[in-house]
C-alpha cells in the first residue's frame, strides 16, 4: 500500500521583498481560473510522478488578522523580521525523488521565485537546497510540531486517473448494453450483467484494460471502527495509549532509573522486600506528583481560558473579496491560513497533546475520514520553525462555508483543540470544549485567519474525496466481486448507492405485503396440483403466470395481477432439490393438516382436515393462484388465463373459490361489498405496518409499525436480526439468478474484496410465508344464540321487577340512542330514584357515558343489546370504533367529530381491568398490545413480534337488487389470507397461545368466541359489579380448507420459470480460468 509524502519547503527571505514574490506566484496562475496554474505551469507540473497537491505561499512576519487594527490589542512582537516562501505538496514519492523532478520540469519558475526573494541559486545547487529546507512534521517530540492527515490513504495519483478513466468507460459500456436490441439487459441477473462488461473490456481493442482485472487493496474503503465511548472499547484504549506515550515517552527513561536506584539502594541496605517496598513508594510517589502536576496545570489551563481574549471581528470586504476571487472555480478548493499562537509552555504543551489526539482520531474514525468529516483530500498542521507562528493547508471539496460547517458539526472537539491554541480564538473548555461551537465567532475568527492561496495545482481538481472513494469501489467490484449482492452493490455506485440493510427492495417484493390490493375489486383463489415428476411443465406453469404476477406496490391504474404461492411440495415439484426443502421452516415443510399441527390449531372434530374441502391429507395443494382485476372483463380474461395455464401444461385445479366483490371506494353507491367481514365488521384495522414501506409509515400509529424483518426475509426484525433464510448449493443455480445465501448485509458497503462465497443461494430473499384458511362464518347461529342464551342472562342481569312484571328492562343507554317514538311510549312508565325498586349496579357499557334511566319494553332495545353485546365479544364497534375509546355504537346522533375507526390505544394504560374491551374478546387475544403490563414499551415490542398481515377477503354471495350485503341464505365466509415472516412464531403462537388459549389473562375455560370452537364455551363480560357470564357460545366458524405456502421474492419466481438457462461462461472466465 502506498504511503503518502506530506513534504514542506519553508525558505525564509527578507520580508521586504514579499510583495515581488506574490507577484511571481500570481503571475504562475491562469487570472481566469483563480489560483489554479496557467497552460505551461499545469503541463509541466502534470509530468511530475506522483505530484497530488502542491500550494505556494508566503507567510509574513504579521498573520492575516493582524494586518489590520484588531479587537484583541496589539500583537506581541514576530519571533523574526523574515517571511518564509511555503511550497505544501503532497506526493506518492519521497522529498528527494519529488523534489528532483520539480527542479527537472519546473526550474525556470523556482528559478523566478528564489530571485524574487533575493536568494541565488544555480540549477545544479537547487535540489539540495529544496531538499535541506524540507521540513518534516509531527507530534513527536525532536520533530518539528504539527500534524498530517490523508483522505484518499493508500491511493496513487495513477491510480486515481485510471480509475476515473475505468468509471467513465463502464458508465458508457452500460448505456451501450441497455440499448442493445438483441439483449435484455434489465431482466440479466446482476452477475450476469457484470460478466457482460467484464467480457467487453477484455476485448477492448482500442484501449487496454486488463490492468482493471487485478484487484488491489484499497483501504479507504474499510469499515469505520468503533467510537463508543466505553472502557471496553479497544479503540478507544488505542487512542489513550497513544496519547500517553507520545506525551510521555522522554520521561521513561529519567523515571525508570528513579525507581530503579531506589530498588538497588534499598536492596544493598535492607534486602529484596524492603527494596519493593520502596521501588513501589517511589513509583506511587512519582504517580502522585504527576496528579497533582495535572491538577495544577488542569487549573492554570481553565484560568487562562476564562481571561483569554476573544477577536469578534468581521473580515474587511477588501480582505474577503481578496479571498473569494481564488475560491469556487471547481470541486475542489484550497485553505491556508496562519495564526498566532498563545504564548508559555503550557500552550506549547496543550498545543501538542491536541495534535496527538488529532492523529490519534484515526483509531475511532473510518478510513480517510477526520472524525464524520470525508471532504478533505490532504490536510496538515505545522507550527511555522523559528515563529510563534501555525499554518494550517487544506485541500477539501466544496466552498469555504461549507467546509467550516461540516468541522463544526463533525469534528469540533478536533477543531477546538488544536485553534483553542491561537490568538482570539473563541472562549474553549477544558481544551476541547466550546471554541467552535460557538459557531458565529469561530467563522469570523477563521476567515481572519485565511490567507489567499495565490498559485495551486491538484492533479485531479474535479474529482470529490467521494467521488475517488466511489471509482475505487467500482474498480475493486469489476475485479473482485462475486456474489449476487455484490454486484447489486457495484451496479449501484453508478448514481446510486448499495442498498442498507433496513432498505427494502420494493420491486423485488410480493405485492401482497403492501396492502390487500383492494382496488382490484374482483378476484378469486385457485389452488393447483402439479404434476409430479416433470419439472419442465411445472415451470412451463409459472413462466406462463409469471409475466401477470405483481411484485412491489400495485400502481395506479392496475387492471389485473397474480399472486402466487407455492406449498413445500410444490417447490419440490418446481425442482428445488429435497435438501433445499429441508432448510425451510418445519411448520412450512409439515404443513397445516398434520395431526399434530391440526390438534394445536384447533382443528378438531368437524374442523378436522379429512373433512376439507382442500388442502386436507391426499389433497394436493401444490400452488395457491389468487387472481385479482378492477373491472369484470380483466378478470374473466385473467381466469381464463390462468384456467389455460393450469390445462396446457398438464395440471390440475382441485378448487376454486370466487370472493366477493368489493365495492369500489371513491363509488359509494356501486356494487359490492363494502370493507366489513360476514358478522358486519370493518375488517382489517389493526395491522401492522412495515416500516419504510412505499407511502405507509408516515401516518402509521408507532405501536403498528415493524422491521420488514417481521414479514419479509432477508430483512432485519425488530430486534435488528436477519433471520436464517431457506438456501440450496449453487450448482443447481449456475447463471447465478438467485441471491447468495452467506452475504452479509451489515458489512461495509461498497467493499467487495473480503467475500468469501459458502456455495449456497438464498431461497428465501424478499419473500414471505403465506398461511390461508377458508372458513364458513354461521350468521344465523350468532343469531339464534343470542335469543336463546344471551337474552335471559340479560333479563336475569338487568331486569328490574316493575308492577310485578318482568318484559321490562331499566338499562344504562344513552337517550340519543333510543328512537323518540320509543322514548315518548315509554315516558308514562318512567320513574324517580326514590320510587324504583333496588336494582343491581351493573354497567354494561363504559364511562364516561351519561345514562338516562328509562323504562322501554326490552324487545324495543333488542337490537341495540345485540350490537352491543357482539361489540364486546369482537372488542370493537362494526365501524372499527376501539370500545376503549368510544363508549356507544356507531350512527349516534350528534357525533362530533364523526369518528373513524382507530387503533392508536393501549389496553393495559387506558382499560387494565378490561370494562371497556372484555379479557376474552377477540381483538384482546389476537393483539394483547400491553395488556400484560400496562404501559409497558418493552412488553408492546415483545408482541409485536407475533403480528402478522391478513390479506383476506370474504366469499360469499351478493343479495339483489342493490347487491352491497351477503345474501344470508347462501354460504358465507372468509378466505383468511395472513403474510409471516415465521409461521410458527406468528400465525401460530397467536392461534394457539392466544385465540385459543382457556386461560390468557386470567380467564377460566374460555378461548376466543369468533374463532372458538367446542361444547361448554362461554364469554365474561367484567362489570364495576362483578362479572357476567355468558354460557354455550356457538360455532361461529367452521374450516373448509387451508394450507401454508410460500410466496416467492422476484428472483425465485424467475428462476422458478426459467427452463433453459443462460451460458454461465465467458471469454474472459475461458481465458482466466474465472477468476480475475
Amino acid at each position: 500500500m502506498n504511503a503518502h509524502s506530506f513534504i514542506n519547503v519553508v525558505i525564509p527571505f527578507d520580508a521586504r521583498n514579499s510583495a515581488a514574490v506574490n507577484a511571481v506566484i500570481k503571475s504562475l496562475a491562469d487570472p481566469s481560473q483563480g489560483n489554479y496554474p496557467n497552460w505551461a505551469a499545469q503541463q509541466q507540473l502534470s509530468q511530475i510522478r506522483g505530484l497530488h497537491y502542491m500550494s505556494l505561499t508566503v507567510a509574513e512576519p504579521l498573520c492575516p488578522a493582524e494586518v489590520n487594527a484588531n479587537a484583541y490589542g496589539t500583537p506581541r512582537e514576530p519571533a523574526g523580521q523574515n517571511a518564509h516562501l511555503l511550497a505544501e505538496i503532497s506526493s506518492d514519492v519521497g522529498a528527494q525523488a519529488l523534489l528532483t523532478e520539480l527542479v527537472q520540469y519546473f526550474d525556470n519558475q523556482l528559478q523566478a521565485l528564489l530571485t524574487a526573494a533575493g536568494i541565488t541559486r544555480t540549477n545544479t545547487e537547487l535540489v539540495a537546497f529544496l531538499v535541506k529546507h524540507s521540513v518534516t512534521i509531527g507530534d513527536t517530540w525532536g520533530a518539528t510540531l504539527g500534524q498530517v492527515f490523508t483522505g484518499s490513504p493508500g491511493m496513487t495519483v495513477e491510480r486515481i486517473i485510471g480509475e476515473k478513466a475505468l468509471e467513465m468507460r463502464l458508465g458508457t459500456e452500460i448505456r451501450n448494453q441497455r440499448a442493445r436490441k438483441d439483449l435484455d439487459w434489465d431482466k440479466l441477473p446482476p452477475p450476469a450483467r457484470l460478466e457482460c462488461l467484464r467480457d467487453e473490456l477484455w476485448r477492448d481493442p482500442v484501449q487496454n484494460w486488463k490492468w482493471a482485472f487485478v484487484p488491489e487493496p484499497a483501504p479507504l474503503l474499510g469499515a469505520p471502527p468503533d467510537s463508543a465511548r466505553s472502557i471496553f472499547n479497544l479503540q478507544i484504549w488505542k487512542v489513550a495509549g497513544t496519547l500517553f506515550h507520545k506525551l510521555l515517552w522522554p520521561l521513561y527513561l529519567p523515571l525508570s532509573l528513579i525507581v530503579i536506584l531506589a530498588f538497588a539502594y534499598a536492596r544493598y541496605e535492607d534486602g529484596l522486600i524492603v527494596a519493593l517496598m520502596w521501588a513501589v513508594c517511589v513509583a506511587g510517589a512519582i504517580a502522585v506528583v504527576s496528579g497533582l502536576a495535572l491538577i495544577v496545570a488542569l487549573g492554570r489551563l481553565r484560568q487562562l481560558e476564562q481571561t483569554d481574549s476573544v477577536d469578534d471581528q468581521v473580515v474587511s470586504k477588501q480582505y474577503d473579496e481578496e479571498l473569494l476571487s481564488v475560491e469556487n472555480f471547481g470541486q475542489q478548493n484550497h485553505l491556508a491560513s496562519i495564526s498566532r499562537l498563545k504564548g508559555g509552555l503550557l500552550r506549547r504543551l496543550t498545543l501538542r497533546i491536541a495534535f496527538i489526539v488529532v492523529g490519534a482520531g484515526r483509531f475511532v474514525s473510518a478510513p480517510g475520514f477526520l472524525g464524520k468529516n470525508g471532504v478533505i483530500h490532504f490536510a496538515r498542521w505545522m507550527r511555522l520553525p523559528g515563529t510563534d507562528q501555525l499554518l494550517f493547508w487544506s485541500n477539501y471539496d466544496g466552498t469555504w462555508e461549507s467546509y467550516v460547517a461540516d468541522f463544526i458539526a463533525d469534528a469540533p472537539a478536533g477543531v477546538t483543540g488544536i485553534w483553542s491554541n491561537c490568538v482570539g480564538f473563541p472562549r474553549t473548555r477544558g481544551l476541547f470544549g466550546g471554541g467552535a461551537a460557538d459557531r458565529d465567532r469561530l467563522i469570523r475568527w477563521a476567515r481572519r485567519q485565511q490567507h489567499p492561496t495565490r498559485f495551486w495545482y491538484s492533479a485531479y481538481r474535479d474529482l470529490s474525496a467521494a467521488r475517488i472513494r466511489i471509482n475505487a469501489a467500482i474498480r475493486q467490484g469489476f475485479a473482485s466481486a462475486q456474489s449476487f449482492q455484490g454486484c447489486e452493490d457495484w451496479f449501484a455506485l453508478f448514481g446510486s448507492a448499495p442498498r442498507p440493510a433496513y432498505t427494502l427492495e420494493t420491486q423485488e417484493i410480493p405485492s401482497l405485503a403492501f396492502g390487500g390490493l383492494s382496488s382490484l375489486r374482483h378476484s378469486a383463489s385457485f389452488v393447483v396440483a402439479l404434476k409430479d415428476d416433470d419439472v419442465k411443465s411445472c415451470r412451463k406453469f409459472i413462466e406462463a403466470l409469471r409475466t401477470t404476477v405483481l411484485y412491489g406496490e400495485a400502481p395506479l391504474g392496475q387492471r389485473s395481477a397474480l399472486i402466487v404461492a407455492m406449498s413445500a411440495q410444490g417447490l419440490k415439484r418446481l425442482g428445488i432439490p429435497a435438501d433445499a426443502i429441508e432448510t425451510f421452516p418445519p411448520a412450512f415443510k409439515e404443513g397445516m393438516w398434520t395431526q399434530q399441527r391440526a390438534r394445536e390449531l384447533g382443528d378438531a372434530e368437524e374442523n378436522e382436515p379429512v373433512n376439507w374441502k382442500w388442502g386436507g391429507p391426499g389433497q394436493d395443494a401444490d400452488v395457491l393462484v389468487m387472481a385479482y382485476a378492477r373491472e369484470q372483463r380483466d378478470f374473466t380474461d385473467l381466469e381464463r388465463s390462468v384456467a389455460q395455464a393450469i390445462s396446457d401444461h398438464g395440471h390440475r385445479c382441485t378448487f376454486f373459490q370466487p370472493l366477493t366483490l368489493l365495492q369500489d371506494r371513491y363509488a359509494p353507491n356501486s356494487c359490492g361489498l363494502p370493507p366489513h367481514e360476514p358478522f358486519g365488521f370493518l375488517d382489517g384495522v389493526s395491522q401492522p405496518v412495515i416500516r419504510g414501506a412505499p407511502r405507509r409509515s408516515l401516518q402509521s400509529a408507532p405501536n403498528d409499525l415493524v422491521e420488514a424483518g417481521e414479514l419479509i426475509l432477508g430483512y432485519p426484525d425488530n430486534l435488528g436480526v436477519i433471520a436464517p433464510t431457506p438456501s440450496m448449493s449453487d450448482i443447481y443455480d449456475p447463471t447465478h439468478m438467485l441471491p447468495d445465501a452467506d452475504a452479509d448485509p451489515f458489512r461495509q458497503r461498497p467493499e467487495f474484496s473480503s467475500y468469501e462465497g459458502h456455495g449456497r443461494r438464498d431461497l428465501g430473499m424478499n419473500g414471505t410465508f403465506l398461511v390461508a384458511r377458508q372458513l364458513r362464518q354461521n350468521v344465523k347461529a350468532l343469531d339464534e344464540w343470542f335469543g336463546a342464551h344471551a337474552v335471559p342472562v340479560l333479563k336475569q342481569t338487568l331486569t328490574a321487577v316493575v308492577n310485578g312484571k318482568d318484559d321490562v328492562l331499566r338499562i344504562g343507554i344513552s337517550a340519543a340512542e333510543i328512537p323518540r317514538s320509543l322514548t315518548e311510549r315509554a315516558s308514562s312508565s318512567v320513574r324517580t330514584a326514590a320510587e324504583d325498586p333496588p336494582v343491581p349496579p351493573v354497567q354494561l357499557v363504559p364511562p364516561p357515558l351519561v345514562l338516562l334511566p328509562i323504562v322501554i319494553p326490552f324487545e324495543a332495545i333488542l337490537s341495540q343489546v345485540k350490537d352491543f353485546l357482539v361489540a364486546k365479544l369482537v372488542g370493537r364497534w362494526k365501524d372499527g370504533a376501539s370500545l376503549v375509546r368510544y363508549n356507544r355504537p356507531p350512527g349516534v346522533p350528534n357525533d362530533d367529530p364523526l369518528r373513524q375507526p382507530d387503533n392508536d390505544f393501549l389496553l393495559g394504560a387506558e382499560d387494565p381491568c378490561g370494562l371497556a374491551c372484555p379479557f376474552g374478546a377477540h381483538i384482546r387475544r389476537a393483539n394483547p398490545r400491553d395488556t400484560r403490563f400496562p404501559g409497558s414499551a418493552a412488553e408492546i415490542a415483545a408482541v409485536n413480534r407475533h403480528r402478522l398481515l391478513r390479506v383476506g377477503r370474504v366469499y360469499g354471495e351478493l343479495k339483489g337488487p342493490k347487491f352491497k350485503e351477503l345474501d344470508p341464505d347462501k354460504e358465507m365466509g372468509l378466505f383468511f389470507i395472513c403474510l409471516n415472516g415465521d409461521i410458527e412464531r406468528q400465525f401460530e403462537f397467536v392461534q394457539k397461545s392466544w385465540l385459543l388459549n382457556p386461560s390468557i389473562h386470567g380467564l377460566e375455560n374460555e378461548i376466543d368466541p369468533i374463532l372458538g370452537r367446542g361444547k361448554c364455551r362461554g364469554f365474561t363480560i367484567p362489570t364495576t359489579a362483578g362479572p357476567v357470564y355468558f354460557p354455550t357460545l356457538p360455532d361461529l366458524t367452521t374450516m373448509i380448507g387451508g394450507g401454508y405456502f410460500f410466496i416467492p421474492g422476484k428472483a425465485l419466481l424467475t428462476f422458478l420459470s426459467t427452463t433453459d438457462p443462460l451460458p454461465a461462461t465467458s471469454a474472459r472466465a475461458r481465458t482466466t480460468g474465472g477468476q480475475a
